[in-house]
């Protein structure tokens, strides 16, 4: 999670760097990632993801708001692009007016966010647990939006505790163990057992490592 808001432009990184379509790339403020073709879906959808008073349309277009320049808010447009990504994502257009959030479930809630990055057509999306508290249906959805985008040419950087997930969406793994990466291995050389013992507290599993 550290890391991915790092490159987000969320907090300062003590060291390192990050290239961007092979050119350096820091972000000093979360606009700098989005005017650069950045997206992040955070952890905690409902503290981070959504502001629960605004309508859904508004949530949708925050993103929007970051990458917009110039007088007024830009709704119309993106207008096209919602209605697209709504058909594409089965969000009822009906909806987008609703004023609360809230009112939708956690797996609805997720597309929106989704949605709101996909609008703006990323380079890259990072996404942090992004199946965690959705239904099996949502979670599916989510797995074959991901597989597309990532075709077209998205880079997707995918942070999960469900090896499961990993192994299928990933094609490659990096493991991240206090602190520390671990292995950076393509996934179809791993399995759950391998991915478990490389995740194990570096201080337990030393001669593993």
């Amino acid at each position: 999670s550290e890391t991915v808001e790092t490159i987000f432009g969320l907090r300062r990184a003590a060291s390192g760097s990050v290239a961007l379509c092979g050119k350096p790339f820091v972000a000093r403020t979360p606009r700098d990632a989005i005017r650069a073709g950045i997206g992040l879906v955070p952890e905690d959808r409902r503290g981070q993801g959504i502001v629960p008073d605004l309508s859904v349309r508004e949530n949708l277009l925050l993103a929007h708001l970051g990458d917009h320049a110039g007088a007024g808010l830009g709704y119309s447009a993106r207008t096209d692009a919602v209605r697209r990504l709504l058909a594409l994502l089965d969000l009822p257009e009906r909806r987008l007016l609703d004023a609360n959030m809230l009112t939708f479930s956690g797996g609805m809630q997720q597309k929106v966010i989704l949605a709101r990055w996909l609008v703006l057509s990323p380079k890259l999306l990072l996404l942090d647990e992004p199946t965690r508290g959705v239904d099996i249906g949502t979670r599916s959805s989510i797995y074959a939006l991901l597989r597309r985008i990532a075709a077209e040419g998205v880079a997707c950087v995918v942070v999960s505790s469900d090896f499961e997930e990993l192994l299928g969406l990933a094609d490659r793994i990096v493991v991240l163990s206090d602190g520390v990466s671990v292995t950076d291995i393509p996934s179809r050389l791993v399995d759950i057992e391998k991915l478990a013992m490389f995740a194990a507290p570096r201080s337990s599993a030393e001669r593993t490592h």
